[in-house]
């Protein structure tokens, strides 16, 4: 079944072209010819066409209403593709097997195939109940892990696994040119840290309070560092911290099918698998009160507020809202997010930008900024790379935080 798929992936592609899954009857009228087609070439039954129909059909509709698939893998953002397959099983009572070829045909369509991370998703949620299926999930693919914002640095992964770094390096927090094999980054105020290929973590800068002790952490698939707290995922989806926690955060070791983390040292919010949010730590602005949010893809803390992406590209904030920084309701379209202690930035699924709250140093001003597939907020400057592998940059300069203009094939694959 598999190997008809792809033959009639092959010359809907020869036909129309990609363009034609953006025209549902377009599509339709072009399927059912290329169906015809095939059917006589290699002798399947009218059932099996019958089927293929169906599916190819069920998956363009889907894919589209998943606001175009292809704008959430470039930024790193995105619904799980097995949770998709889930979706379409229960959704039309289709075999899973049939689902996901012709998810992965599609998928393959716009450049992506199914990541390492699925299968991960996949064994947290039979951990907590083996009958428990995801409906939509929401994955940190290398993507979002690609750039990465101190106080005074910036820190960039570059396609090979290496990474370079800009800014203050006062503390050797820009000590990184001797990396290798990591696939993600992440910047606290004045340390750095790297998750290498097979889970292990590397850590450079400032560790007066044990923040950069993850020597020994192993299976990490996602990380999260603030001013001194560090805090990593594990493939079951569990908890490991190391640092200095100012927010009283040991419920954190509670928390399971953890997909996504943010924290700001004080607070750390935490993303689900099944599209709700945890969090714990100081809750003084109400920073903290996230327990009401569903269908969430993105999540990103700082100081005192709690930014998060919904499924429908939408965005919701609580919090400390003195510089605007939570208003970000009106925003649409949107793939991802990122927060400084007083400006908040979003992503759109077109590759353009928005800001809002403290614009004093320039830090907002991203509004000309086109292409772009991840973003990173530093108290005052703001990163964007766009899908050339290149990088942009706003905001406050004073330690060269912002000289990324020589940067390349930061976060291609």
């Amino acid at each position: 079944m598999k190997n008809i798929m792809k033959q009639v992936l092959h010359n809907l592609l020869e036909h129309g072209g990609e363009s034609i899954f953006s025209e549902h009857r377009q599509f339709s009228g072009t399927l059912n010819d290329v169906l015809g087609k095939v059917r006589k070439d290699i002798g399947i039954d009218s059932s099996e066409a019958s089927q293929i129909h169906h599916l190819f059909r069920i998956a363009i509709v889907e894919l589209d209403a998943h606001s175009r698939l292809k704008s959430y893998f470039a930024s790193g953002n995105v619904f799980a593709l097995d949770g998709l397959v889930q979706e379409l099983v229960s959704k039309y009572d289709t075999r899973e097997e049939s689902a996901k070829e012709v998810i992965e045909c599609i998928a393959g369509l716009v450049g992506y195939e199914f990541p390492a991370q699925v299968e991960i998703v996949q064994k947290t949620l039979e951990a907590e109940n083996p009958k428990s299926k995801p409906t939509r999930t929401s994955l940190n693919l290398p993507m979002s892990g690609c750039i990465a914002t101190g106080a005074y640095h910036t820190v960039g992964l570059r396609s090979d696994g290496r990474v370079v770094a800009v800014g203050r390096n006062d503390s050797g927090q820009c000590n990184v040119s001797k990396w290798r094999d990591i696939i993600a980054v992440s910047a606290g105020n004045y340390y750095t840290v790297g998750i290498k290929n097979g889970g292990t973590i590397v850590s450079v800068g400032k560790n007066e309070n044990g923040q950069c002790d993850v020597d020994n952490w192993r299976d990490i698939v996602a990380i999260g560092a603030s001013a001194s707290f560090t805090v990593g995922i594990r493939t079951d989806g569990t908890i490991i911290t190391t640092g200095h926690d100012k927010g009283n955060q040991s419920s954190l070791f509670d928390w399971t099918g953890i997909i996504a983390i943010s924290t700001s040292g004080d607070h750390t919010v935490g993303l689900r698998v099944d599209g709700s949010v945890v969090a714990v730590g100081k809750n003084s602005s109400g920073e903290c009160d996230v327990e009401t949010w569903r269908g969430i893809v993105g999540v990103s803390a700082n100081a005192m507020h709690t930014v998060g992406v919904r499924t429908d590209g939408t965005a919701c904030a609580v919090g400390f809202d003195m510089f605007g920084q939570c208003g970000v309701t009106r925003w649409r379209n949107i793939v991802a997010v990122s927060t400084s202690a007083s400006h908040t930035v979003g992503l759109r699924a077109d590759g353009t930008v928005v800001a809002v709250g403290d614009n004093s140093g320039g830090q907002c001003n991203v509004t000309s900024w086109q292409d772009i597939v991840a973003i990173s907020t530093g108290p005052a400057h703001t990163i964007g790379v766009k899908s050339d592998g290149t990088a942009v940059a706003t905001g406050f300069n004073s330690d060269g935080q912002c000289n990324v203009g020589e940067w390349c094939e930061i976060g291609l694959s």
